[in-house]
């Protein structure tokens, strides 16, 4: 949600750098799979990957997108 509500912004005014960058790091750590996750979320998302390439291939993507920088800057 506060993605959604970053993104709306984006639309009428500028984004400060800092509220981006943190949400770009939650986002980092939520689609962070491991085995040993302390979250329902973060166990059932490692054994998604493991179960079915075609979602380690969407995880790879969108992994590869987080970490560009600027990734929030208007096309």
């Amino acid at each position: 949600m506060q993605i959604d509500e970053l993104l709306d912004l984006r639309k009428k005014d500028s984004i400060e750098p800092e509220s981006a960058s943190i949400l770009l790091e939650k986002a980092r750590l939520m689609l962070k799979p491991n085995e040993h996750a302390l979250t329902p979320l973060g166990e059932r998302y490692f054994q998604a990957i493991q179960r079915d390439p075609n979602i380690a291939l969407m995880h790879a993507d969108i992994s590869q997108k987080l970490r560009k920088k600027n990734s929030l800057e208007k096309p």
